[in-house]
This record gives C-alpha cells, structure tokens and sequence, in this order.
C-alpha cells in the first residue's frame, strides 16, 4: 500500500478533527481517525512542535514515536499564548467537529478555552481529553507517560515472573489502550451528536484503560487472594516451549478438545485418560509444571515448521513468538497489509501498523505521510481560514506561527 493523496472514502470522510496531542496516547488516537478518512488538522507549536518529533531514533525531525502514530494528518503550527493566535484558535474550533487533546488536565483551561468557552464558539464542538489520571480525582494532576500508565492500572504487577519485579510491556500498550478507548468515546460522542444535536466531553483515562483489561486477575484476587501467580499473568504465559532449532513457540491446551490430540501428538495418550490429567479442572489443581515438562521434551525433538504442520493439522492453538523481523516477512501479515511501508518526507520508507480494521464498504487508507512541522500552513490558514499571503508572512515573522 502507498500514500495516495486521494479524497478519503472512509467512514469518517466528512469528519473535521482538530488534533493538539503530543507524543502516544493522543496522536494514536488521531492518526486512527485519519485512516477512516476523517480531515485530522495537528496544530504543534512553532520551532518545536510535537515532543515526538525529537524522540528518538532520530532523522531530522521524525523521531521514531512521531512516524508511527502521525500518519494521515496535516502539521500547521501556532501560539495560542498571544492574542492573534487565541484568535486563530478560534476559528479552528468553529471548523472543526472534534478536538483531541492528552495534555495534563487545566491546560487548555490555562489557555483560556475550557469547554464551555469551546461550546459557545462551536455549540455541537466534541471536546476528547485522554491523560494519564482522567479530569478529576486526586491524581488528576500527576504527569503521565506510557509505563506510568501501565504500572498505576496494574498491568505490570500482572507481567513477568512470580520471583521478579514488574515488567513494563515491550511496546507502549497503556498509550495505545488511551489512543483505542479515546478513539471509542469520538465515535460514540459522534453517534450521540447525529440522534440529538448535542456535543460533549469525552475524558478518557490510561490508568483506566489499563484497568479495563485487569478482569481477570481482578477476579482471581476475588478468589485466591493475593498469590505469586498472579504475577505471572494469564495461563498462556506458562504455555512457551523451545523448538529443537531454537525458535520460542506457544501452545495452549486448556481445553480438552486440544488437550486429547496433544497428549497423542506428544506420545502420551495415556495422560488424557489419567484421572489427574482428563479434566481442565484436574490439571489446573495439578499446577501444570508435569505437563509442561513433558510437552517440552516431546517439542524439542522437533523443528518450528514441524511443530506447526502437526499442531494445526489437529486445529491446537498455537504461534511462534513472533519477532520483529519474523512479521516484516510473514506471508499472513503481508496479506492482510497488516505492516504498512510508509515514505516519510526524510525519504525514509519506515514500516508501521497497517489501516485496521478492514471495512467491506468504507475501507480506510493511508493517504499522506506524517507531515513536517508547518507544512500545511499555506494550505490550512490560507486556504481554509481565508489568511492572505502577506498575513501570513507577518505571522511567522511575529512567530505566532
């Protein structure tokens, strides 16, 4: 897939979205809006712009947070602090439908647009909050970044070893949880706006988001208590073998239906008929390390492309521990275009997370490449807000813009 420069036909194709995030959670958010066609303008400060931008590693001014989250948006900059910017201001609220925003919250207050003030200069204005605690509460004023999100919802108590200490995820799962559910709230606040006329104001919280993912663990305490277990999270963490040409591959078998093919498929049909062994129930109470063992000796006696071949023949539940350069060559990923090969303005081609998720009748796209900072001035000021030439200049010599 390659960036078409083509009117959008995604579901979201007459959608206005004015995006002032920075960083994760928001522009995730954002950029997903713009794959299903909505016109997404990301306004940056000037000279500096998105944090992101120079997170590294770094070409130019797309550092590596920037590119994987700010496709299919146009860049223009501008000062909110002085007068001619508030003004300005003003006239991206009336022409948008939705504004994002993941600053700490009383921010945009400090500009001098809390909601209210938003309403009154866009009555139907969607207003979408994404940070670290939520609008209220006592930690509504902390700051927030991805792996404080992932440890103040729980989820690295959850990962790792029972021995060790939390683990953070590999990839910055509580911005991408934010980015999803503050993604949700615009689609439901949208839905609401069509059936009533009405905007509102969507406060999405990443410690709440990784909250939304603790029900199991959170009803496990309910009925075990606190236990070392826990730490080691949902059961298919115990389910990763070591193939005998050394590839990590997980395979799970709860169910009895998996579990009576495996026990034959390892040499052990007997196991599935042993008392201790029969039922889920009866091999949970055995705690499981006698089977693990003894999957893991009949999978190091074979290679990946063998273990695959037996285990989806018997339909077992199964995948090698994908790496990075396992799915940039993966026949599945590429068929589905779930990596997307995107050419950055550093003449860079960077793959990143397809369009997702496919739609029948209003596909998304990748449209346009993440922008540099400023590049749509002309076009947005100029073209959409009426700024002539000469006014625009004046702008960027008082660096209001």
């Amino acid at each position: 897939m390659v960036e078409t420069n083509e009117t959008p036909t995604g579901a979201l194709h007459n959608t206005k979205v004015l995006d002032l995030t920075i960083f994760g959670a928001g522009p995730v958010s954002t950029m997903l809006l713009g794959d299903m066609g909505a016109d997404v303008v990301k306004l940056e400060r000037p000279v500096t712009g998105d944090m992101a931008r120079w997170n590294g590693p770094l070409v130019e001014d797309m550092g590596g947070y920037f590119p994987a989250f700010n496709r299919n948006k146009r860049s223009i900059t501008l000062n909110v602090y002085t007068p001619k910017g508030k003004e300005l201001f003003k006239e991206l609220v009336n022409w948008a439908d939705v504004v994002v925003e993941n600053f700490r919250p009383g921010t945009i207050e400090r500009w001098g647009f809390p909601f209210e003030t938003l309403q009154t200069i866009n009555k139907r204005l969607i207003l979408v909050s994404i940070s670290g605690f939520g609008q209220t509460g006592p930690y509504s004023q902390r700051t927030s970044f991805d792996t404080v999100g992932q440890a103040s919802g729980g989820m690295m108590a959850v990962t790792g070893q029972a021995e060790g200490h939390p683990i953070a995820a590999g990839a910055p799962i509580a911005d991408l949880t934010g980015g999803l559910f503050g993604t949700i709230g615009t689609l439901l606040a949208l839905h609401y706006l069509h059936t009533s006329g009405k905007g509102q104001w969507v406060d999405v919280s990443m410690m709440e988001g990784m909250i939304y993912f603790m029900g199991l663990p959170l009803v496990r305490h309910a009925r075990l208590g606190p236990s070392p277990e826990v730490n080691e999270g949902i059961p298919g963490n115990k389910s990763t073998f070591l193939t005998k040409d050394g590839s990590w591959i997980i395979i799970l078998s709860q169910d009895d239906n998996h579990w009576r093919p495996l026990s034959r498929i390892i040499g052990r049909p007997e196991l599935s008929e042993d008392p201790k062994y029969n039922s889920r129930a009866s091999r949970m109470a055995q705690g499981g390390q006698f089977l693990r063992d003894v999957i893991q000796e009949w999978v190091s006696t074979v290679t990946l492309a063998e273990a695959e071949e037996v285990l989806e023949t018997n339909s077992i539940p199964f995948s090698k521990a994908m790496t990075i350069q396992d799915l940039l060559k993966d026949p599945h990923v590429e068929s589905r275009n779930a990596i997307h090969h995107l050419s950055l303005p550093t003449s860079e081609v960077v793959p990143v997370p397809g369009v997702f998720p496919k739609m029948s009748e209003s596909p998304g796209s990748v449209r346009l490449p993440s922008p540099r900072l400023g590049e749509h001035n002309k076009e947005i000021y100029g073209d959409i807000l009426g700024v002539s030439d000469e006014e625009l200049e004046q702008l960027r010599s008082e660096q209001i813009i």
